[in-house]
């Protein structure tokens, strides 16, 4: 049988041995779950990197190819030399797709006239020089067909009709709708 001096000597190295075994488990747990935070922390920050990394690339991505900064600029220049009323004809030309004017008739000096609808308070003359001066400027291009209504009719009718061009769609999409501050 045990002393008590024997049993208090027993009882006390379980004790210390409890003691240290429950210390260093804890020690041990914790910095396993430090190490895992620390991971989550570290693997979050990786995700936002690579997605502003990704952010990054997609801004230095050129707004628009080389033929179109070209066509764009051409816009712009086109745009400044042809002034306001340009401005309103080709908006009015982008909403419709097609605008028709009626060509004088042949051998007469009279006015244009028009099958499409006009910008407001712009006359068939007025629309009719604004597209002819877009067409030189090729933001537009004009294509013609020649009618004659009766057989016995000497002149026929010309209808003149206006689209925007098809490589300068994408330009004027974006300058004829910039805000009127900065609008050309």
């Amino acid at each position: 049988m045990l002393t008590f001096a024997e049993a208090m000597e027993g009882g006390a190295v379980g004790l210390v041995l409890s003691l240290s075994g429950t210390y260093l488990y804890s020690r041990k747990q914790g910095a396993e779950n430090l190490d895992a935070e620390l991971q989550g922390k570290l693997n979050q920050a990786d995700s936002t990197i690579e997605s502003q990394n990704s952010i990054i690339q997609d801004l230095r991505k050129p707004l628009r190819s080389p033929g179109g900064q070209q066509r764009y600029e051409e816009a712009v220049e086109s745009l400044g030399r042809l002034g306001r009323n340009a401005v309103t004809v080709l908006r009015h030309l982008n909403k419709h797709g097609l605008l028709t004017i009626i060509a004088p008739p042949v051998g007469s000096y009279g006015p244009p006239g028009s099958e499409s609808p006009l910008p407001i308070s712009f006359s068939p003359t007025q629309t009719f020089e604004c597209l002819e001066s877009c067409a030189r400027e090729s933001l537009v291009t004009r294509s013609q067909r020649t009618v004659h209504l009766t057989p016995n009719q000497p002149y026929p009718v010309i209808y003149l009709d206006y689209k925007i061009a098809e490589g300068m769609k994408e330009a004027l999409d974006e300058l004829l709708y910039v805000s009127s501050t900065d609008q050309p």
